[in-house]
C-alpha cells in the first residue's frame, strides 16, 4: 500500500484542492513540513495522500529526526515523476474540473492495454486519472504484467 506520494507545484493549495475534489476527499495546509505546502486526502481511504510541495522544495537526507526539507530552487523543470489515481468520478466530470482550472486534459492510452486522462498541471506536472472503468482495464493490465513476469522468472 501506498500511504502518501509528494509532488511539486506552482500553487499547491490549488492542486491539492482539486485532486481532493476528484477524490472526494478534503485538502488541509502542510505548513509544518514546508510552508505553503498542501496535502490532498483520498475520501475513500484518508490513510492514502499526496502532499503538493511548492516548486521548487528539495528534499534531502536527514541531519535530525525534524527537518529533511531544503529550500527551494526557483524554477520549473520537466520531471518524469508523475502519479496515476483512480476516481468514481465520470472522464466528463474530470475534465470538467480541469478546464475550470485551465489545465489541459486529453483521453490516450497506454500500449494499447489500458487508457488514462491526462492531465497537466503547470505544464510541468502530469496526473493521470482512471475512472472506474478505466481502472478495470488498467487491473488486467497490470495482473498481466506480473504473471508475465512471474513464468519468465
Amino acid at each position: 500500500m501506498i500511504f502518501h506520494v509528494s509532488i511539486e507545484a506552482e500553487n499547491p493549495k490549488r492542486v491539492a484542492s482539486v485532486i481532493a475534489e476528484i477524490w472526494e476527499g478534503v485538502a488541509v495546509p502542510l505548513d509544518r513540513l514546508v510552508n505553503g505546502s498542501w496535502m490532498a486526502f483520498w475520501g475513500e481511504n484518508p490513510l492514502s495522500a499526496i502532499e503538493v510541495f511548492p516548486q521548487g522544495t528539495n528534499i534531502t537526507r536527514s541531519t535530525d529526526d525534524t527537518h529533511w526539507f531544503s529550500e527551494r530552487t526557483p524554477g520549473s523543470r520537466p520531471t518524469a515523476s508523475h502519479v496515476a489515481l483512480g476516481t468514481k468520478l465520470t472522464e466528463a466530470r474530470v475534465r470538467e474540473i480541469a478546464a475550470r482550472e485551465n489545465w489541459e486534459t486529453k483521453y490516450v492510452t497506454r500500449g494499447d492495454r489500458f487508457g488514462v486522462i491526462e492531465m497537466w498541471v503547470n505544464e510541468n506536472l502530469v496526473i493521470e486519472w482512471l475512472t472506474v472503468d478505466m481502472q478495470k482495464r488498467y487491473e488486467k493490465s497490470m495482473k498481466s504484467n506480473v504473471a508475465g513476469a512471474a513464468k519468465a522468472s
